[in-house]
């Protein structure tokens, strides 16, 4: 081994400022390092490494820092008071904490479990691949989970009435690009408005289906108080974020015309599964 050092005392306990080491050095015991390490063979220490500098690893093959200790090795990473860690213990599992907690571990049968916390997905478009497993999809990309809520409206398709509603109420559940949908709506004065009667105010267009019917359909849990032609279905147009409510199998369509002006009238409750655009 060859030591090459600028400047510094040597003696019983001698100090460099500058020192490069071509081949091995072993410590057996603590070595501090004030500046900057570099050292281009291995770098044995068996008591205690503090390092005021960086320690680069240069090689032309691939670098390694090895660290062994009895019961697991970690790695400390500090920035004044705040420490992150990353480190394995007795059954091998290696683990990153934070702020003196475990967030995330990698078994060794290779499962990795989220200890603390979200796994948040911080690109939009991104997620969970399972294109690992053989399946005839045209994806197998898990993008987006979203809850939440949107206030139904009743719409005209040529012109739209003047509402006072009683309740306007929805919920939705979106996995992926399919959404599921329940909502209740209910009007206490209606006026004026004309052609089919739309139920508007969807949280996501539909998708564009080779026919409007494949978008989604409506399960109609209640509709009562309409001065006639009951909803009894309805089908979401290509595209679009609302439901073109019908009142027989011959797909006829409920109008503005039918809507009741009364207190607790056009009473519609609905549930919903359609594919989002």
């Amino acid at each position: 081994m060859s030591i090459k050092q600028n400047g510094g005392v040597f003696g019983r306990n001698p100090t460099f400022n500058d020192v490069t080491i071509e081949g091995q050095l072993t410590f057996d015991g603590d070595i501090d390092v004030n500046s900057d390490l570099k050292v281009d063979g291995n770098l044995d220490v068996t008591g205690t490494g503090d390092f005021g500098g960086k320690v680069k690893v240069t090689t032309a093959g691939n670098g390694e820092i090895d660290v062994a200790r009895t019961g697991g090795a970690l790695i400390n990473l500090q920035a004044q008071s705040a420490t992150g860690i990353i480190g394995t213990n007795s059954n091998h599992t290696l683990q990153l904490k934070t702020n003196g907690g475990a967030r995330l571990k990698i078994t060794t049968a290779g499962n990795v479990e989220v200890m603390s916390g979200n796994l948040v997905i911080g690109t939009s478009g991104k997620g969970i691949d399972f294109s690992a497993t053989a399946g005839t999809g045209t994806s197998e990309l898990f993008s987006d989970y979203e809850e939440g809520t949107f206030t139904p409206t009743y719409t005209g398709s040529t012109s739209n009435p003047t509402i006072t509603y009683d309740m306007q109420y929805g919920i939705y559940v979106k996995v992926g690009r399919l959404c599921h949908v329940v909502c209740r709506i209910r009007t206490d004065a209606t006026s004026g408005g004309s052609g089919n009667l739309l139920l508007s105010g969807l949280p996501f267009n539909a998708f564009a289906a080779p026919t409007s019917s494949m978008s989604g359909g409506i399960t109609v849990n209640r509709a009562d108080s309409f001065t006639t032609n009951t909803p009894t279905y309805g089908v979401i147009s290509n595209g679009n974020s609302y439901i073109n409510l019908n009142y027989d199998i011959a797909a006829s369509a409920v109008t503005t015309a039918n809507l009741t002006n009364a207190v607790n009238s056009n009473t519609l409750i609905i549930s919903l599964v359609y594919q989002t655009a």
